[in-house]
């Protein structure tokens, strides 16, 4: 189960890391970005894949990891 969690955090880091890529490429970040649709789809991958992480690492990564490191307490 833990390797599977991990798979899925690999892809969304891939994922993120390369809309983090194009985002950089673009220079200085300003609202002229949100007029640009391609771009918006970008800044909307990014912040997905961010969400995506954030929920995978809170309710099932750290629980799983506490589980087969034997340190797991259900409060």
């Amino acid at each position: 189960m833990l390797n599977d969690i991990l798979k899925k955090v690999d892809l969304h880091m891939k994922r993120a890391g390369s809309a983090k890529k194009d985002i950089l490429q673009w220079g200085d970040f300003d609202k002229s970005i949100f007029e640009d649709d391609d771009k918006v789809k970008v800044v909307d991958s990014f912040i997905y894949r961010f969400i995506k992480l954030q929920d995978l690492a809170g309710q099932k990564l750290f629980r799983v990891y506490l589980e087969e490191v034997g340190d797991y307490r259900d409060l």
